[in-house]
């Protein structure tokens, strides 16, 4: 399974030996999406683990370490953490395995059982409703206008112009600046609370009678619909507008009560 390592998953695969006193240990490559942050699966390692790798000059680690305390002390389920080595980029965290929250609502779509849709979707919107309340919106920093104005510009930029190779006129971009205007002023006027900032079914794992959560160490505070948008118009399953608005209701009176 080493076949066509690179130097940094042999390196990684070095330092996990080591650590676990497991010198059998093997790993493979597998092909990661757009992050520099990788996770390989360790295998003959007892419990399953997978070995993070981010380079620290790309993505450094302190912060998905620093989150997942944060989630962890405020009873949020995530990895695990067994061992780490900020200063290389290699940590040593829980393999949760590959059962995700979204092939489980596809095949429980494809089986028009939205009863267990719902109970899915109940669990992920009280883990919402945790992060939102209990941790302190100052745990994190801002997701401020200059970061939302730098996420809105890679519409244009990455979808219109380098995907569709629309060129925008310049009447164009002046309603286009209007509408980004306005959703950074709505988004800074709602309440301001921890956002996860990738809340959707791909980083949702089912484990024992919950959630576990991944993928959040870009987290900051900002606007309290932000995740809840991100859960429910989700770009890998899509559901009927009045199943969104119905769970989105139920959200709102979690809030007023």
């Amino acid at each position: 399974m080493n076949n066509a390592l690179d130097s940094r998953a042999e390196a990684g695969l070095r330092w996990a030996a080591q650590v676990l006193g497991q010198p059998t240990l093997q790993t493979s490559v597998a092909a990661s999406d757009a992050s520099a942050r990788r996770y390989l699966p360790l295998i003959g390692s007892d419990p399953a683990l997978l070995l993070m790798d981010s380079p620290p000059t790309q993505v450094p680690l302190q912060p998905w370490l620093q989150i997942a305390a944060l989630l962890e002390a405020h009873g949020l389920r995530v990895p695990k953490v067994h061992a780490a080595d900020p200063a290389n980029g290699f940590a040593l965290i829980e393999h949760l395995g590959e059962r995700l929250l979204l092939g489980e609502l596809i095949t429980a779509q494809q089986q028009q059982a939205m009863p267990r849709v719902d109970a899915f979707y109940q669990r992920a919107m009280d883990d919402l409703f945790r992060m939102q309340t209990d941790i302190p919106p100052d745990a994190v920093p801002a997701y401020d206008e200059d970061r939302l104005r730098t996420e809105l510009e890679l519409m244009p930029t990455w979808f219109l112009q380098r995907h569709l190779g629309v060129e925008l006129a310049c009447t164009d971009w002046d309603i286009l600046e209007l509408g980004f205007r306005l959703l950074i002023d709505n988004a800074l006027a709602q309440p301001q609370v921890f956002v996860h900032r990738d809340f959707h079914a791909r980083n949702l794992i089912p484990v024992d009678a919950g959630l576990a959560l991944i993928d959040f160490q870009d987290a900051l505070r900002g606007a309290f619909t932000y995740d809840l948008v991100s859960l429910r118009r989700d770009c890998y399953v899509r559901w009927p507008g009045h199943d969104i608005c119905r769970w989105a209701e139920s959200f709102r009176l979690q809030w007023v009560r």
